[in-house]
């Protein structure tokens, strides 16, 4: 879809999350709402021919709260999702909307891609590997899994 001017919701939505500090910009409604993360708005007829009005429903200032808070330049979309869902149903703070459940194929899709890039997660899937192996490839396994976790593991001698 073509960038216009943001209807009348969309600048109504900007404003209210900037009473809670909340800075986005259309684009970035328009860009969730292509992702499906981001609710449309609810459109209301007005009859005898005049057209329609998009409303601005709590829930979607809810969303794109949650959205604008976890949202970065550059950063990607998924790390947002995941700090969306680690954040869901916690109770509202004062002054602070309550935050719904993000969509659950969002979540999914975004938890299975962190588990991807997870140094964790390639340090079991080689010891799957090194376990079906021989004695060499086991030993191999156990020098690279010492020095990827000790990579890791701060020197506590070391001062911060």
């Amino acid at each position: 879809m073509a960038r216009g001017e943001p209807s009348a919701a969309d600048v109504e939505l900007i404003g209210r999350l900037a009473a809670l500090d909340v800075v986005v910009s259309a684009a970035q409604l328009e860009r969730w709402r292509g992702l499906g993360l981001l609710p449309r708005h609810a459109r209301v007829w007005l009859g005898r021919g005049r057209g329609s009005v998009s409303v601005l429903a709590e829930e979607t200032v809810a969303v794109a709260a949650v959205l604008g808070r976890h949202a970065g330049s550059g950063r990607d979309v998924r790390w947002t999702v995941i700090a969306w869902y680690a954040e869901a149903g916690r109770p509202a703070l004062p002054g602070q909307l309550a935050v719904p459940e993000p969509p659950w194929p969002a979540v999914r899709e975004a938890l299975v891609w962190a588990l991807r890039r997870s140094t964790a997660q390639h340090l079991v899937e080689s010891a799957r590997t090194a376990a079906r192996g021989s004695e060499e490839e086991q030993d191999a396994f156990y020098i690279e899994a010492g020095r990827v976790v000790g990579a890791g593991t701060p020197d506590p001698r070391t001062p911060r």
